[in-house]
């Protein structure tokens, strides 16, 4: 699950990572992709020609394998918690003809129509991944899902929340990852966006990447937090940002 307040970059990293996935390239400069993966990606907000925008500005960074995406725009959402409709989407997700190596919900909250915040929608999720789960064994899943509303104080500051996730606790507990996208702050500050993991049962997943925004591509490239970084990394790094 990727979770982070509208605007601040979330369809910018999945379209990237889904066009990085079908080439077999580095994401975000940052994680080796072995060989290139198959990618349905349910777009349930906004129109087609936004995301075939999105594509030709990142094509001069990271391009793509068509062969290998199917795009699937919904701009009305679906309905899980219908039947129906959930045994509608597995077909057409198998009409492809490619075996998902990754499926992309972008956002969760129109899958059903808003009602996170319940028990029932939030378990047609958990329904539905799982029934994608064994007929497209291994397959992963990304869940792209906006935060909570922000709440303040009496003196109108903003209260800043450790994991400002919105929704069934049922959903929360089934998520094997979660990461929060936010604007950098502190020694960060002049940085696009922060990835955060707030979630992780398994040891091999990365804690916290520093994410620059490339806006002429429309693209990012990920660091490693500075402390995790050697004084070579960084000097050569800085080097490279001075020259930009």
């Amino acid at each position: 699950m990727l979770v982070g307040e509208p605007g601040v970059g979330k369809s910018i990293l999945t379209t990237q990572l889904a066009c990085s996935l079908t080439l077999g390239q580095p994401v975000y400069d940052f994680f080796n992709v072995p060989q290139p993966r198959h990618v349905y990606y349910l777009q349930l907000e906004g129109e087609p020609e936004q995301a075939y925008e999105r594509m030709q500005r990142m094509a001069s960074k990271v391009n793509r394998n068509s062969e290998l995406l199917y795009w699937d725009c919904r701009p009305q959402g679906v309905d899980l918690l219908d039947p129906l409709q959930v045994q509608s989407l597995l077909k057409e997700i198998a009409a492809w003809g490619k075996k998902p190596d990754l499926v992309v919900i972008d956002p969760l909250y129109q899958s059903v129509f808003g009602e996170l915040a319940r028990e029932l929608p939030s378990k047609a999720i958990i329904r539905f991944l799982g029934a994608a789960r064994t007929l497209f064994k291994p397959c992963a899943f990304l869940l792209v899902h906006h935060t909570k509303k922000p709440s303040y104080t009496r003196e109108g500051k903003q209260i800043e929340e450790a994991d400002p996730y919105f929704g069934s606790t049922w959903l929360k507990a089934y998520i094997n990852t979660s990461f929060l996208l936010k604007p950098g702050g502190g020694e960060y500050a002049g940085d696009q966006v922060m990835l955060v993991c707030k979630k992780s049962r398994g040891a091999d997943v990365v804690r916290d990447l520093i994410l620059h925004y490339a806006p002429e591509t429309d693209t990012v490239s990920a660091d490693a937090p500075l402390d995790e970084q050697s004084g070579y990394e960084r000097v050569s790094k800085y080097l490279v940002k001075l020259k930009s």
